[in-house]
């Protein structure tokens, strides 16, 4: 994952284990626009076309990361 390079991954920079509390932790690129859930942006659900996109471009990131492996 520290190899891939798409727009629509964040980018690992380092894996950390925290023997004192049995934790492994992440440190991911920063996400400018937040969480893509709906309740984080004042909605129920999103509509239609805000859905497809979310879902179209978590595709191509998932194919992106498939390729990558």
């Amino acid at each position: 994952m520290k190899l891939l390079d798409h727009p629509n991954v964040l980018k690992l920079h380092e894996v950390m284990d925290d023997n004192a509390t049995g934790k492994i932790l992440i440190v991911l690129d920063y996400m400018a626009h937040g969480s893509c859930e709906p309740k984080e942006h004042g909605l129920e659900f999103f509509p239609e076309e805000r859905a497809r996109r979310y879902f179209n471009d978590t595709l191509l990131g998932l194919e992106a990361f498939i390729r990558r492996s």
